[in-house]
């Protein structure tokens, strides 16, 4: 398992070139069970930066699994094909996707799948285009949190399988922090009532920090989800980007 996590590691993207791409940005990336299903990735094509945070199913080993191929779709389907168009992007993913799950012999590989925020982002003409199956955006302008919605539908066997993916285009103005998050951040039990953080609070939690040294806003939503957690065991793999326009 340790070497597994190992690997994995060496699979996301380098923190150097991370930095060299978005300057100003923090990941908080906390497995489960020391290997995750969660991963991001991150490149730069000519003058825009592709960014996918990425849900898998499960965690822990099988997850794992599922994040390895993510990865190298993403590769294949960005690097290879060149594609920068966030909706196409989602919509040939879930066709790999699909390939790959439809070629296993079980009866319940509907709950398999990934969702995603994935993100585009033009510091020239300042937009970002983005697509989001399932996982959401925050953007923090000010003291407002801006959630950028997301599909309904998961990179998988699904109802609406059929449908594809929305691509949507959203302006930015310099100082936005837009987050990009899975639910393990929303999900985990903990408090006095022992409930659910809840995607509000973590809302509410982004606008308070969000004057914070981008580094330091890390530390404070790390420490914010240990507190809250508590006695309690982490409930899945949690995995948070930040970053400055």
């Amino acid at each position: 398992i340790r070497y597994a996590e190992r690997i994995q590691a060496a699979a996301l993207p380098d923190m150097q070139e991370i930095g060299k791409i978005l300057k100003e940005y923090f990941i908080l990336y906390r497995p489960r069970d020391i290997v995750s299903g969660d991963f991001y990735w991150i490149a730069k094509r000519k003058n825009k930066i592709i960014i996918a945070v990425v849900d898998c199913t499960g965690h822990g080993v099988p997850g794992g699994f599922l994040s390895m191929l993510g990865v190298s779709f993403l590769n294949e389907i960005i690097v290879k094909d060149g594609e920068i168009i966030p909706s196409l992007i989602l919509d040939d993913l879930r066709f790999k996707v699909k390939q790959l799950l439809s070629n296993t012999e079980r009866d319940d590989h509907m709950k398999d799948g990934m969702d995603i925020s994935l993100c585009v982002i033009d510091r020239v003409s300042m937009t970002m285009e983005y697509a989001c199956a399932f996982n959401s955006i925050i953007v923090v302008r000010g003291d407002e949190a801006i959630e950028l919605l997301a599909d309904k539908m998961p990179i998988g066997i699904h109802t609406k399988e059929e449908e594809h993916f929305t691509n949507y285009m959203f302006e930015l103005k310099h100082d936005d922090k837009i987050y990009m998050f899975t639910d393990g951040v929303i999900d985990q039990f903990g408090g006095t009532k022992n409930k659910k953080f809840s995607k509000k609070s973590f809302k509410e939690l982004l606008v308070s920090i969000h004057n914070e040294n981008i580094a330091k806003q890390k530390i404070s939503i790390n420490n914010t989800m240990k507190k809250w957690q508590g006695n309690h065991d982490q409930t899945d793999d949690i995995l948070v980007l930040g970053f400055k326009i």
